[in-house]
């Protein structure tokens, strides 16, 4: 049985931990695996059944001394000695830079995206730093065209060793057959998310708030997290708050999003979120910023509802239009489906990583 280590700076609740955990899931038995979570969170477990063999290690490095944890990581890899070490973002760094100071085993190192601190602006440290370890990865892996670029432009990545692989979801799950609403009826916005500040869900609900007051539309607001407290107090003081409904983190969101009209992404940054690809599968129209690879993501004929980042007034017009339009919505969730069944399903994304595993292991 081939050994698979897993490290994440947390494996909370989250777009990348939620791969990880669909990959598991879906490898053969042929791998077992180990994960790491250096922040200590594994809530992201929940997704994974217990006929896995998996062990969640309590193993981990304090902060902010790296000499001292690269050589103690070295020790855990020569004595762990995983057939695969599979690292993602920054927080794992160090993993990366042990396996620079001892090859124990082959690395793929995934990268989906940013912190906060680094929205904006990249650290310049950080830029140095991962051109000079990431190169010794055996691959290095990257869910979107955007962060293909930086690889490769800002980090000085050779092409041939970044890998863009698309996420996927499970196609069947999500899938709904829409039936058209009846003309003037209230449209259903929602967001399945992490709330916390990247999110920008207060974007979203005063969007929702210059709708007529006599609309009958709903804002369902899906996911928990540190700013969820601050929403809520927001929601309270609009006109619209008894239909702005915050309901909680959902473990399987499929029946959510099947009565979606609208799915609403509000983010100041993002790569290329599962919850837009499954929205897609449900038939939702998508509202969202120019973030990411979102514009190139969805129907050619839904682009234009992909607004400006910063641009308020375009975003809550965007939003305004399609909740009196259902109609649209209908047809541009039509075309979502299509483009998701045909490029971003869970078996497609399967076969581009056990493929990739199996090069290395081999």
């Amino acid at each position: 049985m081939k050994h698979l280590l897993h490290v994440f700076p947390t494996f909370g609740i989250g777009g990348a931990e939620a791969r990880t955990a669909d990959i598991i899931q879906k490898l053969d038995t042929n791998f077992s695996h180990t994960i790491i979570a250096m922040e200590d969170d594994y809530s992201c477990s929940s997704r994974l059944g217990l006929n896995i063999p998996i062990v969640y290690s309590d193993w981990r490095v304090p902060k902010r001394r790296t000499l001292r944890n690269v050589l103690e990581i070295r020790k855990f890899l020569l004595k762990t000695k995983p057939h695969l070490l599979l690292t993602h973002n920054w927080g794992t760094i160090e993993w990366v830079m042990a396996h620079y100071i001892t090859r124990i085993c082959p690395i793929i190192h995934t990268e989906d995206g940013f912190r906060e601190d680094e929205l904006k602006k990249q650290k310049q440290r950080r830029i140095w730093i991962r051109r000079l370890f990431l190169p010794h990865c055996d691959c290095v892996v990257v869910p979107s065209y955007t962060l293909k670029q930086i690889a490769e432009e800002s980090w000085k990545l050779p092409e041939d060793k970044v890998q863009y692989i698309a996420n996927g979801v499970d196609y069947d799950q999500f899938y709904s057959q829409r039936q058209a609403k009846p003309l003037g009826s209230p449209a259903i916005i929602g967001i399945v998310a992490g709330l916390k500040p990247v999110k920008n869900i207060s974007r979203l609900i005063h969007a929702f708030n210059r709708l007529p007051a006599s609309s009958q539309h709903e804002l369902w607001i899906i996911g928990d997290g540190i700013e969820r407290s601050r929403l809520q107090q927001l929601a309270c003081q609009s006109s619209h708050s008894a239909k702005i409904k915050f309901l909680g983190h959902m473990e399987y969101p499929a029946p959510l999003f099947q009565q979606m009209n609208i799915c609403a992404l509000s983010s100041e940054s993002e790569q290329m979120p599962i919850c837009i690809l499954e929205a897609m599968a449900a038939g939702c129209a998508i509202l969202s910023t120019d973030v990411g690879d979102i514009r190139h993501m969805v129907h050619p004929a839904n682009q234009r509802f992909i607004t400006t980042l910063g641009d308020e007034d375009a975003y809550a017009d965007a939003l305004s239009y399609l909740a009196e339009h259902l109609d649209v919505c209908q047809k541009l969730g039509l075309e979502n489906q299509k483009q998701c069944g045909q490029k971003y399903t869970m078996s497609k994304m399967m076969q581009e990583y056990q493929k990739l595993y199996q090069k290395f292991i081999n």
